[in-house]
């Protein structure tokens, strides 16, 4: 009976070794698979791994919750009576709690394991399909016949990260295979995919014994609309032929790597550009331009020095603009766009002749592109010559009918030229296509006003203030028609407005004088009045004939106010 006991425990020793070898070896491999999933290797060794890992702990759980009978072996060994040795039944007892505790985690790992797993693929899964905060750059093999020595690729790596270096949320990776001409775009974006790159950069290089034919490839993984489609023969895959000396003195390679650094940061400034980070845009095209000690044929330059002058106007920097649309102008000088956009820069500072000379050669490239059309017409409008401005506005809404634009300004043009009816009709086209635009609004509200159709003007006013109710120019221009209809009490409401936004603005504090004038209402006339002559002393001179206060134009105090101290 005792070897028949010695041989049921060493058995039931052995199938426990198993079960901890099992969970062991289930919970490593587990681990060593989740490690290699984050790390972004899905093959199918690693998911494998992993469940086989996962299944292998599970069993080994179930095997200590359902099939572990360590209590047999107490049986064989011999029993504990009641009323045997005390400590021996506390050690009994010991044993079987601990077996308990043993069989109850194993019982909730047999739930927990699976969860587990799942749980782990779900969270990598979404892990991955979460944007990366840095910009991956992904390198590949160039496809050659000689890489060991050529060394293009090492020569690209090694560049793309010098130029890149100041850049924290810039990684540049090297792919360790090469992308083949037949397998092509498809296979070097779902690799790049994989990365989760943003920027793949790939190609091919043969030899003869003469000339290097190449090939390099320069691919953005999500679309930009600002960046163009065609940035060259570097970026597109077109074949270029070399001479052999070039590839055998490196300078090749030097080429190829600075042309990928520029197209790099160039993208990448393009990315800040579209986000509105003018600054940080700026930055980026320097750099780029710094990887081109001279002008590539193979790059359309003249792009980046357009996105820069784009970034420096942005950035209220419009000399810089100047500059910097001028040497895309060089390189590209029938580019009606940045003509146009050179005039804008030129508008805003002032100079109008040289604006408009700009616009004309545009025009001349382009004759009926719109926008230039409108441009011209506000920079000549800006000169005081109306009809001219309106006659361009006129061409632009000839190409385009719905030019909104267009329309609110030939408005504005018409009503400096007292043409008040037409001026309104130009208005009402431009609300059918902006209802809600406030400027269109306000300014027919001062063409009713200016027209005599006070109750209209208010209408126009109230809709502009329903989009913009802090504008104060709105709340006092509503006021000066109220008090012509004789509604002094919501003139002064509005004009109080007014004041509660811009305390300190001269026009409401007049106009408010000249409504307590209008009733007769001398001491109230002149306070507002003397606050309007400390803002703007004109308004000293403006009273004098201002009819508003003829009922108090004889008050003593009014007469000492408007009297001009020598």
């Amino acid at each position: 009976m005792g070897n028949d006991a010695k041989k049921g425990g060493f058995g039931q020793f052995i199938n426990h070794i198993k079960a901890i070898f099992l969970g062991f070896f289930g919970f490593v491999s587990a681990v060593v698979g989740f490690i290699t999933l984050v790390q972004g290797k899905t093959g199918l060794v690693t998911l494998i791994l992993l469940g086989l890992g996962g299944a292998f702990l599970w069993l080994a759980c179930l095997y200590f919750a359902r099939f572990w009978k360590p209590e047999n072996d107490d049986g064989k060994t011999g029993l504990i009576l009641p009323g045997g040795n005390d400590k021996a039944v506390k050690r009994q007892g010991k044993k079987e709690e601990r077996r308990r505790l043993v069989r109850q985690l194993a019982l909730a790992g047999v739930i927990l394991v699976p969860l587990l797993v799942l749980g782990s693929l779900g969270t990598w899964m979404h892990v991955q399909s979460l944007p990366n905060d840095d910009v991956i750059i992904l390198v590949a093999d160039f496809d050659g016949p000689d890489g060991q020595n050529n060394r293009v690729t090492e020569t690209i790596l090694r560049q793309l990260r010098d130029a890149t270096d100041d850049y924290d949320d810039v990684e540049v990776i090297a792919l360790g295979q090469a992308v083949t001409e037949q397998a092509g775009s498809n296979q070097a974006r779902r690799l790049a995919e994989k990365k989760k790159a943003d920027i793949m950069i790939w190609g091919w290089y043969g030899q003869t014994s003469d000339t290097v034919p190449i090939s390099a490839n320069f691919e953005l993984l999500e679309e930009n609309e600002y960046i163009p489609d065609d940035l060259g023969d570097s970026a597109s895959g077109a074949i270029q032929t070399f001479d052999i000396a070039e590839l055998n003195s490196f300078s090749l390679q030097t080429r190829l790597s600075n042309e990928m650094s520029f197209l790099t940061l160039f993208t990448l400034g393009m990315a800040d550009y579209a986000n509105d980070n003018w600054a940080d845009a700026i930055a980026l095209f320097e750099d780029a331009l710094r990887q081109t000690e001279e002008a590539s044929e193979r790059l359309e330059l003249s792009i980046i020095h357009f996105y820069r002058g784009e970034s420096y106007a942005s950035n209220e920097r419009p000399n810089d603009a100047i500059q910097a649309y001028n040497q895309a102008l060089n390189i590209k000088p029938n580019d009606y766009i940045t003509l146009n956009n050179k005039g804008n820069v030129l508008t805003n500072l002032g100079l109008l002749d040289d604006a408009i000379k700009n616009y004309d050669l545009a025009l001349q490239i382009k004759q009926d592109y719109q926008v230039t059309l409108y441009n011209k017409g506000t920079a000549i409008f800006e000169l005081g010559l109306l009809d001219n401005a309106i006659k361009n506005y006129d061409l632009a809404l000839q190409i385009k009918h719905d030019y909104s634009d267009a329309l609110s300004n030939k408005g504005a043009a018409l009503a400096q030229l007292g043409e008040f009816d037409n001026a309104i009709t130009a208005f009402e086209q431009a609300l059918k296509i902006q209802p809600d635009n406030y400027i269109l609004l306000y300014n027919k509200g001062l063409a009713l006003a200016r027209l005599g159709e006070a109750r209209a003007a208010v209408k126009a006013y109230n809709k502009a203030l329903n989009i913009k109710p802090d504008d104060h120019a709105a709340l006092n221009n509503k006021g000066l028609v109220l008090a012509r209809l004789g509604d002094f009490d919501n003139a002064i409401a509005a004009f109080n407005q007014a004041l509660r936004i811009k305390p300190y603005e001269h026009s409401p504090l007049y106009n408010k004088a000249c409504v307590y004038g209008l009733r007769n209402k001398p001491y109230k006339a002149i306070t507002w009045l003397e606050k309007a002559i400390i803002l703007n002393e004109d308004y000293r001179e403006i009273a004098k004939i201002e009819p508003a206060f003829d009922s108090i134009r004889q008050n003593p105090d009014f007469q000492a106010l408007i009297i001009t101290t020598p």
